[in-house]
């Protein structure tokens, strides 16, 4: 045999190999994308199912007549994935006035930062007596969201 056919041989072998490993290769890619697909896929079904426990506790939960603000906030921030919360009051603090407004927003500020919800406050009744409306325009400030009141 001369060089050149052993050159050619080995040639036409490196050349099986190549192919070969192109093929295992494009094979290990296929079987990656449908694993990547697969666990999309439980993720999404995840999401679902924490949204319908989320929906089903928050249908459960009920306003208390002179319920603190902060209760509220902390029974809202209790749920897992909270990413949006909607406040609604009249911004009427409790027996304990300003230094109640001064302890929730501490708090919802500590709490919050690393989340990063969003929290929307909807003024309700007569708010606008005292600084009611003021304390509720405060949170919404203080999260960089929304006030609503008529």
């Amino acid at each position: 045999m001369s060089f050149l056919d052993l050159l050619s041989c080995a040639l036409g072998g490196i050349q099986v190999l190549w192919l070969l490993s192109i093929r295992q290769s494009q094979q290990e890619a296929a079987s990656y994308a449908g694993q990547a697909h697969s666990m999309q896929r439980q993720i999404a079904e995840a999401l679902a199912a924490l949204r319908i426990a989320q929906r089903a506790a928050a249908a459960k939960a009920r306003p208390r007549p002179q319920q603190k603000t902060i209760e509220g906030l902390q029974a809202a921030f209790a749920l897992t994935g909270v990413d949006t919360v909607t406040l609604m009051s009249d911004g009427r603090a409790k027996p304990s006035g300003t230094h109640e407004m001064a302890e929730t927003r501490t708090w919802l500020a500590q709490v919050n930062r690393p989340l990063r919800a969003v929290v929307n406050c909807v003024a309700l009744g007569d708010y606008f007596g005292k600084h009611y409306a003021e304390f509720l325009q405060k949170i919404a400030r203080d999260d960089g969201t929304m006030f609503i009141g008529r």
